[in-house]
Order: structure tokens, then sequence, then C-alpha cells
């Protein structure tokens, strides 16, 4: 059974290259991927088509960005929605603190490695069914992200997921 049998993910990126390589990516590893060119129209979609157990922001996007759409989205129903931000470019690091402290993940494009990222959709994915189970149970489920500092991802603090290379 592939990884993400039954699991839904929304990507949100401006470049079209991008959510077909994302599509094509995820949907190879059992993921049912719906796509958004930028903030406005994934709120639509999250609105048109619930649940999702993950979403991939871009936040460089024309319309309404991604940090506007972080903020949209934890002001939303869809409050506690896994979020993995993608970016190209190098942000200050107040504004990756920021993104840290909104997002459960954040990739930079330039440091991409298809494992780690895999890793961390499989593990996000899970974390909104975990989310959930936990409002099931009034406990309290922590966010998942790296801890080491050799990743691509960028470590929140008070986070306990370790990501390990496969093979």
């Amino acid at each position: 059974m592939a990884a993400g049998t039954g699991k839904r993910i929304l990507v949100v990126d401006d470049e079209e290259l991008m959510r077909e390589f994302y599509v094509r990516l995820l949907a190879s590893r059992g993921y049912e991927v719906a796509t958004a060119e930028h903030g406005i129209a994934a709120m639509q979609v999250l609105e048109t088509h619930p649940p999702f157990d993950l979403a991939i922001v871009d936040l460089v996007m024309p319309v309404c960005n991604g940090w506007q759409l972080i903020d949209k989205i934890r002001n939303s129903p869809y409050a506690s929605l896994p979020l993995l931000a993608v970016t190209g470019l190098a942000n200050s690091s107040d504004e990756l603190r920021v993104v840290g402290q909104q997002c459960e993940g954040l990739m930079m494009k330039a440091d991409f490695d298809m494992t780690t990222f895999l890793q961390a959709v499989e593990r996000l994915a899970d974390l909104a069914k975990q989310r959930a189970d936990a409002n099931a149970t009034a406990t309290e489920v922590p966010v998942a992200t790296p801890d080491k500092g050799d990743s691509p991802l960028i470590p929140v603090p008070g986070t306990k997921l370790t990501l390990r290379p496969m093979g």
C-alpha cells in the first residue's frame, strides 16, 4: 500500500510546472492532490473540497501570496491543517522565524532533497489524523518538523520529529 493512500494534499504554487511536478510525484506515492495557483484559489478549494491532510504552500505568489494564505488558514476553520511552506527566495531570518511559528515545516527550493521532502510530506499528512484523534480525546499532539540542523527543512522550536535519510 502506498504511503499516501487515502490522504489528500493541497498544493499551492503560482508556477504551473511546479504544480505539475508535485501532482505527479505525490500521486505516484498514492496521495490525492488538488492544486491552486494562489491563496484566494486555495481558500476556495479548502472551502469547497474539504478535508485535506496537508497543504504545501509556495510563499511567493501573485494575488494572495503564501504569507497571506498562511494567515488566512490559521484564522479559519482549517487552522489545524498542517502546512509545509516552500520558498525559492532567501528570506530574512525574522521572516523564516514567523513562518516557523505558523507552519509545521519549511523547505527551501534551493536545498530540495526528494527523500527529505517525501518523508516530511508523509509525516505531516499523518499529523492531520493525529490532530483529529487528539481533538476527539482532548489531548495535545506536538507539531512535526525535523530537529536536525543539516536538513533543508527548518525546525520549529519545541517539536519532536526527527527525519532520517532512507536506505
